[in-house]
């Protein structure tokens, strides 16, 4: 993953703003008061998802770059558009038991794909499911999939 001991000493302590990288995808992360002393660079967290939780690593310290962007709407007038509560939160540093549920998730996830896509051929839809990513308490199921052809455009999929 690229991450040396430097940098996870380093960050020790000091994230305010974490980048976190799922399978497939990322986020950036507030880090409160209570977890950022035992947060740096390559741990396993555990985030605030929209419907639920979910675990991934944290890559990089974003603060530097979220509090630029909050300057820079405070000079465009008005007042900061960007605040802490924009963004969603670390919930701690993931344990044995979270990164338990991780691989397990990890393990389902081919399984959910075949299934997604026997729906998909079932529905004649011209979709080639990729992969699969479930939330780690399995309460979203994210799907990559790409386009069989340049027609088919406008695929609506309900959820």
């Amino acid at each position: 993953n690229g991450i040396t001991n430097e940098m996870r000493a380093a960050s020790k302590g000091k994230i305010t703003y974490a980048a976190v990288r799922f399978k497939y995808t990322h986020g950036v992360y507030y880090v409160n008061d209570k977890v950022r002393p035992e947060l740096s660079i390559g741990d396993m967290v555990v985030v605030e998802g929209d419907r639920g939780t979910n675990i991934g690593m944290v890559m990089e310290d974003a603060t530097s770059d979220v509090l630029a962007e909050m300057s820079a709407d405070d000079k465009a007038g008005g007042g900061p558009n960007t605040k802490t509560t924009d963004f969603l939160p670390v919930l701690h540093a993931s344990s044995n038991k979270d990164r338990k549920k991780f691989y397990q998730a990890r393990r389902r996830e081919g399984g959910a794909a075949s299934i997604v896509q026997r729906i998909v051929e079932d529905l004649k839809l011209p979709i080639q499911v990729c992969d699969a990513e479930f939330q780690c308490d399995f309460q979203k199921l994210f799907v990559f999939y790409r386009l069989k052809n340049a027609e088919a455009e406008n695929v609506k999929i309900g959820r």
